[in-house]
């Protein structure tokens, strides 16, 4: 059952105040939170193909998820002051981006080099999945509502990198190790699209009466009439 009432702020003595969290709200963070595991763990069943592709010895792979740790570790020190310093939106997009690009390029990768390369990249970018949710309900929860957000997003970082390898050897079946780079960028840029459509939403609804009126009367209702009279009969 999705929260749909947690104490989201506190009151100046200190006591919980009661506001509503959005349904879509813990959605978000969850889809958020796969982000990182579900790269950490679904490309294993494929490092020999890997390795064979692009002509590198046995266990040379390895240096792919080296790569990753590595970017991972460090990417978690650094977003989590700057998510601090310029809000948390922002660096989410920014990075949700940066891991988006640097999914393509593992998937465009001719050599290990440049794989493990992009791996840091991706890692790098990725770490925001990780750090900024758990930072969201630190922001906008407290007591026991905090506690049952964030029990569900420590089940997903603890499921997905179960379900990884099998669903990675599962698309290994279908398609080669380039392949399921794509499917990451597929997922990232879906968890992406979500991010800037509900951040959309949330800007949208608290703009502001005023403001909502200036834009519906100089760029929505223009628009429907332009295309009421250039509409054929």
């Amino acid at each position: 059952m999705v929260l749909t009432r947690l104490n989201l702020e506190k009151a100046e003595d200190g006591s919980a105040l009661n506001t509503s969290l959005p349904l879509w709200f813990p959605v978000l963070l969850g889809s958020l939170t796969a982000v990182a595991p579900v790269s950490t763990d679904i490309y294993l069943p494929a490092l020999p193909a890997i390795e064979h592709q692009l002509h590198t010895s046995p266990g040379a792979g390895s240096l792919t998820m080296t790569a990753w740790v590595a970017g991972l570790a460090i990417g978690q020190i650094v977003i989590g002051p700057i998510s601090d310093r310029f809000g948390r939106r922002l660096p989410l997009l920014a990075c949700t981006l940066g891991y988006v690009l640097a999914a393509i390029g593992c998937a465009l990768s001719n050599t290990l080099e440049q794989l493990c390369l992009y791996r840091v990249l991706a890692a790098l970018m990725g770490a925001a999945s990780m750090v900024v949710p758990n930072a969201c309900i630190r922001d906008v929860a407290s007591g026991d509502g905090m506690s049952r957000i964030m029990s569900r997003l420590i089940i997903i970082q603890g499921i997905v990198p179960i379900m990884a390898p099998a669903l990675g050897g599962f698309l290994l079946q279908y398609m080669s190790w380039r392949g399921i780079f794509w499917a990451r960028l597929f997922m990232a840029a879906s968890v992406l699209w979500l991010c800037c459509y509900f951040c959309l939403i949330h800007w949208f609804l608290n703009i502001g009466v005023k403001l909502r009126h200036i834009l519906y009367f100089t760029v929505i209702f223009p628009f429907c009439v332009i295309q009421a009279f250039s509409t054929p009969v």
